[in-house]
């Protein structure tokens, strides 16, 4: 789960305990909702959310389980070896698989991995096939790629770099082997992994390519497979993990590019530790105690949780991933305090304190505002995480005023509290904003009118001036367009509908500037004039030169694009004619203003080539101009 809030690990719950620790095989995930739990007898289905199992299968006692099921996404059937020499393949209302076909290998196999929507077979011997190939070859003996004595430890299947990478152990140590994923497996590379005099403690392979290592140093190493550059495995040295006792095995899962779980004993020995890595900033930025530590630590990943053992108990620690910045990362790493806070930092020379040393979150904002900061008593959090906090305050108490200087004065505010933000614009009544800007703003760049000549459809203005103008300052803010349209779907509607519209009209009407400031020039004002009826001009309204109202075509258009994306199957479904003639007119107008301005980026080397004073080309359409540069002694 991504966030624009920090990186976190979340309160750990209870999800079972009826298994033996020695014959628990795994945990994969199922589906969004569901998990399957393999131990060497049977096969569990639980639900996450409610925890309760809704199915099991069970095999006999001489054909055991020996590596954890998992989900085919296409077939939809669940996939599970038995005794190291078959597959098999059951249904959910499947009740009897013993009675299901069974697929015998010639080569053992070792377990079963999910890359993305491919089942993969990782046979003892080191190969590694996809699940359709397996099949074809099962009555094959395969040449085994790993030498005489090794045993696999672990296995990773790298699409991205269409390898395998398989970590094995054998009596000259650790040993890297990495193998295409075509048909033969015949390209394969092998090589020692071993750091100085330390002993390997943990191992995963983050995408794309990054193979991580933690040592008994507490030293962790980067090495990209994608490259081998030469350079030596395990590669460069990272950082330094001091938050566990590193000496104890631990276990290492990727989370995202940029973070990982490091799952190991506490510092202190006393039981377990679960800690969210960062890998951007090399620091632990969250982190959750176990009451029990097991070696080796056993722990899988499922969409949203990390799964663990707990002593006798699998619990689950839901976690939230955000993009690390300093403002997540160091953001998180400072307490919350209750005291008030100084307004300013004071040097030590004679002559006071610096001019930068007086800009703290406090600076540029109006007293009602700061006492709001305050009432929050969040100590010296960083901004975007004070904004996430304010916001939902500012809406309940309904001061647009405020939330409007906060917009203004705060650099960083979370997609999230965008959306809040412009749901509770969009249902306020215009009475409000134009009794706000009455008192502030006396004046606003005047809206077009729509040209009565014009056949429907026409752009329709659906908030007053006021509200435009609040409405648009959201819409000017920055934003990450992953974390928007996760939390555009909460807008409902209606105010979707009604946003939709006052974003056709900005386009369409010519209120929407070209530059990145969401100003206009007066050249492209004009010739709007000619395309679209009613356009102002930026002649018109100097001031708005300076202080841009409206935000960019680029940033409208990436608004609407969003807000259709994430409310198609309600714009699909709808039988409202209104609806119908909203979209009709979006696409007509914004093909007219995607055909003027290709039209008008035709000209732009022409127009380059006279003011430069060049010669122009002799084409036939410029044949009868020319121009010349005389020099008269």
């Amino acid at each position: 789960k991504v966030s624009s809030m920090a990186a976190s690990l979340q309160a750990s719950s209870f999800l079972c305990s009826d298994f033996t620790t020695r014959n628990l095989l795994g945990v994969t995930e199922d589906d969004s909702q569901h998990s399957l739990i393999t131990c060497r007898g049977v096969v569990r289905r639980y639900n996450v959310s409610d925890r309760k199992q809704v199915g099991s299968w069970t095999t006999k006692s001489w054909n055991p389980f020996t590596a954890a099921a998992v989900r085919d996404t296409k077939s939809g059937k669940i996939i599970a070896v038995i005794n190291k020499t078959s597959l098999t393949q059951w249904n959910n209302d499947d009740d009897n698989i013993d009675n299901v076909k069974k697929y015998n290998f010639k080569d053992a196999i070792e377990r079963l991995v999910v890359a993305g929507e491919q089942v993969y077979v990782v046979f003892v011997n080191g190969r590694v096939k996809e699940l359709s190939a397996a099949f074809k070859s099962r009555k094959i003996n395969s040449d085994p790629l790993l030498e005489e004595g090794q045993v696999i430890q672990d296995v990773w299947v790298l699409p991205d770099i269409k390898k395998s990478v398989v970590l094995s152990t054998g009596p000259d140590g650790y040993q890297l082997s990495c193998m295409s994923l075509s048909d033969d497996n015949v390209e394969y590379e092998r090589f020692p992994l071993h750091y100085h005099d330390a002993a390997l403690t943990g191992v995963c392979v983050v995408n794309p390519a990054r193979l991580i290592t933690l040592w008994s140093t507490g030293d962790l190493c980067n090495y990209d497979l994608g490259s081998f550059n030469g350079m030596r495995c395990p590669g460069v040295k990272m950082a330094t993990v001091k938050e566990l006792c590193i000496t104890r095995n631990t276990k290492l899962l990727p989370l995202s590019e940029q973070h990982m779980a490091i799952i190991g004993m506490d510092k202190a020995g006393e039981g377990g530790m679960v800690a969210l890595w960062d890998l951007t900033f090399s620091m632990v930025v969250s982190s959750r105690k176990l009451k029990m530590y097991h070696d080796p630590p056993l722990g899988w990943l499922t969409s949203e949780s990390i799964v663990v053992t707990d002593g006798a108990a699998l619990v689950l620690l839901p976690y939230t991933l955000s993009q690390s910045s300093l403002a997540t990362v160091f953001g998180s790493k400072i307490s919350e305090c209750t005291a008030a806070m100084t307004d300013a930092c004071v040097g030590w020379d004679n002559d006071g304190p610096k001019p930068e040393a007086l800009s703290t979150l406090y600076s540029e904002k109006s007293p009602t505002l700061q006492l709001a900061i305050r009432d929050l008593n969040k100590g010296v959090l960083a901004e975007s995480l004070i904004a996430k906090e304010l916001v939902p305050v500012l809406l309940q108490r309904k001061q647009p005023k405020l939330i409007d200087e906060m917009l203004s004065t705060f650099e960083s505010v979370p997609e999230s509290s965008l959306v809040d933000i412009l749901d509770f614009y969009i249902k306020s009544s215009d009475s409000v904003f134009d009794n706000i800007l009455t008192q502030t703003l006396p004046s606003l760049p005047p809206m077009p009118e729509p040209d009565p000549d014009r056949e429907e459809p026409v752009a329709k203005n659906p908030f007053s001036a006021a509200k435009g103008y609040f409405i648009c300052h959201v819409l000017r803010r920055p934003f990450t367009t992953t974390q928007l349209v996760q939390e555009l779907p909460r807008m409902t509607f209606s105010n979707a509908l009604l946003l939709i519209q006052y974003l056709h009209f900005l386009l369409t009407t010519g209120q929407a500037g070209l530059h990145a400031d969401g100003t206009c020039t007066e050249l492209i004002a004009t010739n709007f004039q000619g395309l679209i009826p009613n356009t102002v001009s930026a002649s018109q309204d100097e001031d708005s030169k300076s202080s841009p109202v409206f935000p960019s075509v680029s940033v409208c258009s990436q608004w609407l694009s969003y807000l259709l994306d994430t409310h198609y199957h309600q714009l699909v479904m709808t039988s409202e004619v209104d609806i119908h003639k909203l979209l009709l007119a979006c696409l007509q107008d914004i093909t007219m203003l995607r055909d003027f301005l290709e039209a008008l980026e035709d000209t732009q080397p022409l127009v380059k080539r006279v003011m430069e004073g060049k010669v122009l080309p002799t084409t036939q359409a410029a044949a009868a101009y020319s121009m010349e540069r005389l020099i008269i002694a």
